[in-house]
């Protein structure tokens, strides 16, 4: 089956505009809801999306920390990732 280029073009410029969407879009998951001085903490630690627009998302399995979802980026930076870090390095030693 064939695409009509008219379709093609069309297919292409909507996924061009979502994925320059996605990229002026950063999310926070946490465990609790962020201040605004913390989330301008993470922004200074993060310097990638300092000019982005954050959205915090609450996940009340997290114990502690937060992870931060930048496109298809992913930086896991939750209690649970570090013990599951250390459980491994565990692991390898023994």
């Amino acid at each position: 089956m064939k695409i009509k280029p008219r379709l093609k073009e069309e297919l292409r410029k909507y996924l061009l505009f979502k994925l320059s969407e996605e990229s002026k879009n950063v999310t926070i998951i946490s465990s609790h809801n962020l201040s605004n001085e913390q989330i301008e903490n993470i922004k200074i630690k993060f310097p990638s999306i300092q000019n982005k627009i954050i959205n915090v998302e609450i996940n009340e399995n997290l114990m502690a920390g937060f992870i931060i979802k930048e496109g298809s980026k992913i930086t896991d930076l939750s209690l649970k990732s570090s013990i599951n870090k250390i459980k491994k390095n565990i692991y390898e030693l023994t």
